[in-house]
């Protein structure tokens, strides 16, 4: 990491967790609790109630990402009448089901 004028190797660590923070989804309310607790449990505790909401997300964005290989994988003339492509939306529609 770069030495910017001005700002110390915390101030560079804060901003980087800050910013590693956002992309992983944290509440601004979490960073600030993260960042500002004296106890390294605290700490813990913020990671901790965020872990299983970024897992969701990234099996979400996983399954969005299969499906889209899927259709460019497909050799049908048009992928939305294509049997293997509907399985797979099939099976998104019964997971998020009726509605």
């Amino acid at each position: 990491m770069a030495r910017r004028p001005g700002y110390t190797r915390d101030d560079l660590f804060r901003v980087a967790s800050i910013l590693r923070a956002k992309q992983a989804g944290l509440s601004l309310p979490d960073i600030r609790a993260f960042l500002a607790a004296g106890d390294p449990a605290v700490r813990k505790d913020v990671l901790r109630r965020n872990h299983g909401a970024l897992r969701a997300r990234m099996a979400a964005l996983q399954s969005a990402l299969d499906l889209l290989e899927a259709g460019l994988n497909c050799s049908h003339e048009d992928v939305s009448t294509c049997p293997n492509y509907r399985t797979r939306l099939a099976e998104l529609v019964e997971v998020g089901g009726s509605g």
